[in-house]
């Protein structure tokens, strides 16, 4: 009973020392990306709205990294296209079913002759037009 009580305080402890980490990363670089616009701004002349979307830009890339949890798809926010989805599987379990029941359209194709052959004789090998093997005269 002791372990499963200290499992839970480990756990909790965990994820308060992660949201204390998360916490200071973000002001960490909440503060540098206001000294760099601020450096934009002063050093490069650069206009306002584009040094604050390189800002912004710089601020979202690296708050994915700090603010990552489980890897989740953007279209499950969507209800719609989780339904979407769904269609789409039972489109591919048809194409499934399809592709398991013998098709005989599939099957039907015109036989053509060869376009090479082998002479009997020696082995060589021959245009289909060719009457006779030139290495042994053999007529085909």
């Amino acid at each position: 009973m002791l372990s499963i009580e200290d499992s839970k305080d480990d756990l909790i402890r965990r994820k308060r020392i992660k949201l204390v980490f998360k916490i200071l990363s973000l002001i960490i670089l909440i503060i540098i990306l206001i000294y760099l616009f601020i450096y934009l701004l002063e050093t490069h002349s650069m206009p306002f709205y584009i040094a604050f979307l390189i800002v912004l830009f710089l601020f979202l890339f690296f708050l994915g990294f700090v603010l990552k949890n489980k890897k989740r798809s953007i279209l499950s926010l969507f209800p719609a296209f989780r339904e979407s989805s769904k269609m789409e599987d039972r489109q591919k379990e048809y194409i499934k079913q399809l592709s398991r029941k013998p098709r005989p359209d599939i099957l039907q194709f015109n036989y053509q002759k060869p376009l090479i052959e082998k002479c009997p004789n020696c082995g060589i090998i021959l245009a289909n037009f060719m009457k006779k093997c030139p290495n042994c005269n053999y007529e085909l």
